[in-house]
């Protein structure tokens, strides 16, 4: 595909470890060596067959959808499910570009299912500038210099100072910590219930519990309010502001699925339907697995914005 300038390789650099690359071609070039680095890493990436997905996918978004600029988040590795870092790479769409975001976000999905050890998240232009000027925490800290990778220097970017990208954090994590604070004491709720009479509010405080977990780290790590009681819902959008938590409450065995459902119906039914059953039997394991996921949600933040 040509660019608009009718080039097949747009003009900019793309960046990783130590090296840079005027062109997408030679980038190409290097790619095809097998000589691709990690990022601020001189190891070489353990499976050149990972790195391949990975480069191709950049490479093949770069020449058909001209970005401006293209940052990556790298990540832990996944509990229980994948070996080595978990990306995410922001897209942002230059202004000028006629984008229909509904049209490509299918694309991107695709690009992930893939390749599960990654992600792409599209953003324009005028909205992170608007971000960036106006201080806003989640583009202060994800769209840096450091995260760059592409760049077809059409615009420069008003970037926060350490000290400034600091405070950010701070305040994030002071944030988040009232927030789960409010989570912990619903699990605190549930386990008097449980405890006293095993009344079916013990059931949706556990969810409430979950939910309000879930949509803190959503909101204070991805910058956006996800309003929705569905936890699968929820879970997904998790996974790509914080995969580490991928082992609260997975979905991958029967009685992992059972655990889920149980939540989820209660957030209704619990409350309104008069032959509601209390799941006795399966009360102490969701207890336990609320429990890990607050435990695991602290462990999470504190990660990322302490360090």
């Amino acid at each position: 595909m040509l660019n608009r300038s009718g080039i097949k390789y747009p003009p900019g650099k793309v960046f990783y470890s130590n090296t840079e690359f005027h062109t997408c071609k030679e980038w190409c070039n290097f790619i095809s060596t097998g000589k691709l680095k990690r990022m601020n890493c001189e190891a070489p990436i353990e499976s050149i067959s990972q790195s391949g997905s990975l480069q191709a996918i950049i490479h093949l978004l770069v020449i058909s959808i001209v970005p401006s600029k293209i940052f990556m988040m790298e990540h832990s590795s996944i509990p229980n499910e994948i070996t080595g870092p978990y990306r995410e790479l922001l897209v942002v769409l230059p202004s000028s570009g006629n984008h229909k975001f509904t049209l490509m976000e299918p694309i991107m999905e695709l690009f992930h299912h893939k390749n599960r050890q990654l992600s792409i998240s599209l953003y324009a232009e005028c909205k992170v500038m608007e971000g960036l000027r106006n201080g806003e925490w989640f583009y202060s800290l994800y769209f840096t210099e450091d995260n760059l990778i592409y760049d077809d220097f059409s615009t420069t970017y008003p970037l926060p100072d350490k000290a400034q990208s600091l405070e950010m954090k701070n305040n994030l994590l002071t944030c988040f910590n009232e927030s789960i604070k409010k989570a912990k004491e619903f699990l605190e709720m549930a386990i008097t219930l449980y405890k006293q009479s095993v009344s079916p509010l013990c059931v949706f405080f556990l969810h409430q519990s979950v939910e309000l977990c879930f949509r803190s780290v959503i909101q204070y790590l991805g910058g956006y309010e996800k309003r929705t009681h569905n936890l699968g819902i929820l879970k997904k959008q998790l996974l790509r502001v914080a995969p580490e938590m991928n082992n609260c409450f997975q979905v991958e065995t029967e009685e992992e699925k059972s655990g889920m459902e149980i939540l989820e119906n209660a957030y209704l039914k619990a409350r309104y339907d008069d032959s509601y059953e209390v799941p006795v039997l399966q009360l102490p394991l969701l207890i336990k697995e609320v429990n890990h996921t607050l435990v695991t949600a602290c462990q999470t933040m504190n990660k990322k914005l302490v360090g």
